[in-house]
């Protein structure tokens, strides 16, 4: 019989984590508020962009002429999907990438010529 009631006990304890779980799940969709963004210009250019945000998600959208729609999806601040490709440069036969000279900025790619 004590076995039974120790079972009966462990069970009980697994059900009420299981509905806790729940429980916290559902309170948090429910009043974790959505926080969004909007903004807009057209002077020199035509730009928009928008921001949504709710619990650990963040979902960002850009338009502007040159680039159209862009839009990224990022979890805990770590961007999971982009539609932006980067342009890399493209390097031609007998041009190669000087590693010393990558640097951030400016001048970021300079090739140098092969001829060897």
């Amino acid at each position: 019989m004590a076995i039974f009631l120790t079972v009966l006990k462990i069970l009980g304890i697994v059900i009420l984590c299981i509905l806790g779980l729940v429980l916290l799940i559902l309170l948090l969709v429910l009043f974790c508020p959505f926080r969004y963004t909007v903004g807009g210009e057209m002077y020199d250019e035509v730009r928009a962009d928008a921001s949504v945000r709710w619990l650990f998600i963040k979902v960002l959208v850009d338009y502007t002429k040159e680039k159209g729609l862009v839009y990224k999806l990022k979890l805990l601040g770590i961007p999971i999907y982009s539609s932006d490709k980067e342009k890399r440069p493209e390097v031609k036969p007998g041009l190669r990438l000087h590693s010393p000279e990558m640097k951030t900025g400016r001048n970021r790619l300079k090739p140098e010529l092969n001829l060897s």
